[in-house]
């Protein structure tokens, strides 16, 4: 993959199986997949979430339920860190540019993933 990841998932097409511990989880979705993510975070690993697309529908972000979770967060040192992208938006500019140059020089490479189930995405959050 490259400097700093270990394996991209995308669990419409593959399903969500993961076979070792990770030491850094980049999530997206939200619950089930937060939760089944969790249990495979390494000892001192770091799981980022920023949002739930799953959550994105008129009844809400899902619950999140995992059996004896600071028990496993802090006997295991693991970390969980929530956050949204407009709470850094005075940052945009220069990452922006720093992702322009990464490209450039291809450091950076971009895959699209067609729209796959944007419909549905988009109809959830227009509906709120």
């Amino acid at each position: 993959m490259g400097d700093g990841i270990q394996a991209v998932v995308d669990y419409h097409r593959n399903g969500l199986v993961v076979r070792r511990e990770l030491t850094s989880i980049w999530e997206t979705i939200g619950s089930p997949v937060f939760q089944q993510l969790f249990e495979h975070l390494a000892r001192k690993g770091r799981l980022i979430n920023i949002g739930a697309t799953s959550g994105y529908t008129s009844v809400g972000y899902a619950t999140i339920k995992i059996d004896d979770f600071i028990v496993k967060l802090h006997y295991s040192a693991r970390t969980v860190i929530g956050f949204l992208t407009f709470d850094y938006k005075h940052k945009f500019e220069e990452y922006s540019k720093q992702l322009s140059e990464y490209y450039v020089k291809n450091k950076l490479k971009i895959k699209v993933d067609f729209g796959v189930n944007v419909g549905e995405g988009l109809e959830a959050v227009s509906n709120g």
